[in-house]
């Protein structure tokens, strides 16, 4: 009776034994695992980061409406020269736009950059947008009798500037949510933020434009040269708006440090072209088998159709128009004649 008791304990041990270790290799392998900890962003820190393009969507709500109006009816400058000043900043953007996304990126350690490197191209940005947006919705400082191209000059100077601080601000502000949190969920708030305030300053552009352009006090309604102080008192107004909303976002958005970021983020490895393919079910008969192209009769449609290898005997199937074309080459071959 002791030794079945005695038997029946060991195997009891054994089993015992057999469990913690069993547990302890599952322990071992969950912490072996990569973990992602992260702290969900606070609503403040949120509404911070979403005023911070405020700038930017009020100079862009009065440039893409207004700056045609201002050159041609109040500046009085021909169809030709609004639209080639309006060029010009254009492609001014079109190049600032890659070379702020390419040297933000870059982090050369200085002192200057603990800042934070998306933030410090986001205030140079600011000082390049508020030192020359007034004066581009403004008469020629010093050269109002100079001649169109004297001026002209002198606008696109401010209008490149102007450009380059506005592609500055945009980039920086839009890389920068990688930079505040690795959760996609965030992300996405932060993106819908940003997209809410740009609609809620263009549409406090047009209302301040609105009131100040009919204060007239019963003059005509169109617009003309004496409107020059009303367009300048637009631009103060949102000016204002804009250097508010950029001190918020400098003051409550902290920048991560780029050390830190990566240790938050961890590696993450990119998906090849291949995998992303073979992960959709159109692309898959195309990568894991043979495939031959067949026409569909003549509306020049093709399909992918997977068939086996020629050699195994299996020959892929033939539309009646290739089908008749191969008779008539087999009878020109066979009578020396072309068939009618």
């Amino acid at each position: 009776m002791s030794l079945k008791i005695t038997l029946n304990l060991r195997r009891f041990n054994e089993k015992l034994r057999n469990i913690f270790n069993m547990e302890a290799s599952v322990a071992h392998h969950i912490t072996d695992d990569y973990t992602e900890v992260y702290r969900s962003l606070p609503l403040k820190l949120q509404l911070a980061y979403g005023v911070g393009h405020v700038l930017n969507d009020v100079c862009a709500s009065m440039w893409f409406t207004y700056l045609l109006v201002f050159f041609h009816l109040v500046l009085e400058f021909s169809n030709w020269q609004t639209g080639f000043m309006l060029l010009v900043g254009q492609i001014a953007d079109a190049l600032a736009t890659p070379f702020v996304g390419y040297h933000s990126d870059e982090s050369d350690g200085f002192c200057f950059w603990r800042y934070g490197r998306r933030k410090i191209w986001h205030l140079v940005g600011v000082i390049c947008v508020l030192g020359t947006f007034p004066f581009i919705f403004a008469p020629c400082f010093g050269c109002e009798y100079s001649s169109r191209s004297a001026q002209m000059f002198y606008y696109c100077m401010f209008i490149v500037i102007f450009q380059f601080g506005w592609a500055a601000v945009q980039i920086s502000h839009l890389s920068l949510i990688p930079e505040l949190t690795p959760n996609e969920h965030d992300r996405t708030k932060l993106t819908a933020i940003r997209y809410c305030f740009t609609v809620i300053s263009n549409v406090l552009v047009y209302i301040i434009t609105w009131i100040v352009l009919h204060m007239n006090d019963g003059e005509t309604n169109k617009i003309g040269p004496s409107d020059g102080p009303k367009f300048q008192h637009v631009v103060w107004s949102i000016l204002a708006l804009g250097v508010v909303c950029s001190i918020i976002f400098h003051v409550y958005v902290k920048e991560w440090d780029n050390d830190v970021s990566q240790n938050v983020r961890g590696s993450q490895l990119r998906t090849s072209v291949r995998d992303l393919l073979l992960s959709c079910r159109v692309y898959q008969p195309c990568l894991k088998s043979k495939h031959y192209l067949i026409p569909l009769g003549s509306c020049g449609v093709h399909v992918i159709q997977t068939v086996r290898k020629p050699n195994s005997g299996f020959h892929p199937p033939v539309s009646p128009r290739n089908s008749r074309n191969a008779r008539q080459r087999s009878s020109i071959g066979s009578s020396g004649h072309v068939p009618r």
